[in-house]
């Protein structure tokens, strides 16, 4: 009752690892020009392993990068609705100060010497 011996055909007697060793191509010594082959295809891995190394690793699944001052948000407070970046900083407001060196004062000899002279023209 055995099948007929065809290619393909399961012969009997023979186990997987017998016939996966009987597969194998033998492993003979290589020649020069197959050396050379091989160390070019190992010498091109090489290189682009290399070339990949030296850039580093992918970053395109890193988020944005988060800026200095986006980093202190969390260290800033509200107050007054106003956001405080140095809440122990006293805010001094400077504007009355400005004012009053942009407003020019009559001088006052000035306006002593205008009196006389207003008054000795009556």
């Amino acid at each position: 009752m055995s099948a007929p011996d065809r290619k393909g055909a399961k012969k009997t007697g023979e186990s997987l690892i017998e016939r996966r060793e009987a597969a194998k191509k033998p492993r003979g010594d290589l020649t020069n020009k197959e050396r050379q082959e091989r160390n070019k295809r190992n010498g091109k891995k090489y290189q682009e392993e290399k070339l990949r190394a030296s850039f580093g690793r992918a970053r395109d699944s890193d988020g944005p990068k988060r800026k200095w001052w986006e980093e202190l948000k969390d260290d800033v407070w509200e107050k007054d609705g106003k956001l405080e970046v140095a809440p122990t900083r006293r805010k001094a407001s400077r504007t009355e100060e400005n004012l009053s060196k942009l407003i020019v004062k009559p001088d006052p000899l000035l306006t002593n010497l205008l009196n006389k002279s207003l008054q000795n023209r009556k």
